[in-house]
């Protein structure tokens, strides 16, 4: 398959037909690379590359420079390792505050709520007082109410008697 691309950006694939004359001063052809599965070429087949030659002088400096540039770059994350150390230390060690801080409020908040129920009981025990002392003065003027009614249910019954008594 011969896949050729127009002048204009279009891409004109080709898979038995032959360009004419006419259309091969517009086409440029696209390169792609080969298929793995397509062997190498024959010219290829038993190359050996060279290696590269090195010179000594710069690898032995080259390999100081590797290795220094290792032991700095160690030496920072050491150094970027104790600064978070010492971060979490701080943090540990507020949240230690702040647990006995925790501690201090929560005692703090049940001795005023030993207080407030200590006042609360008080107050309770005030207003149930009054409440027996109301509902006595209520039974004691019911009961008053009711001697009056009665008084008058027998006087009235008496005058009833007194009209038809004869005498």
């Amino acid at each position: 398959m011969a896949v050729l691309k127009l002048a204009q950006s279009q891409i004109l694939k080709l898979m038995t037909i032959k360009p004419t004359a006419s259309v091969l001063p517009c086409l440029n052809s696209v390169r792609y690379r080969k298929p793995r599965w397509v062997p190498k070429a024959a010219s290829k087949e038993f190359y050996v590359r060279e290696p590269t030659p090195i010179d000594p002088v710069e690898y032995e400096e080259l390999k100081w420079r590797y290795q220094e540039y290792r032991n700095t770059v160690e030496a920072i994350r050491m150094h970027l390792a104790a600064e978070i150390d010492k971060k979490e230390a701080v943090e540990m060690s507020k949240q230690v505050d702040t647990e006995a801080g925790w501690d201090k409020m929560v005692e703090l908040t049940e001795e005023w709520n030993k207080e407030t129920a200590v006042k609360r009981e008080k107050r309770q025990a005030e207003e149930d007082l009054i409440e027996l002392e109301t509902q006595k003065q209520i039974d004691k003027e019911k009961e008053e109410e009711m001697m009056k009614m009665l008084t008058k249910a027998e006087q009235r019954l008496q005058f009833e008697k007194k009209q038809t008594f004869i005498t």
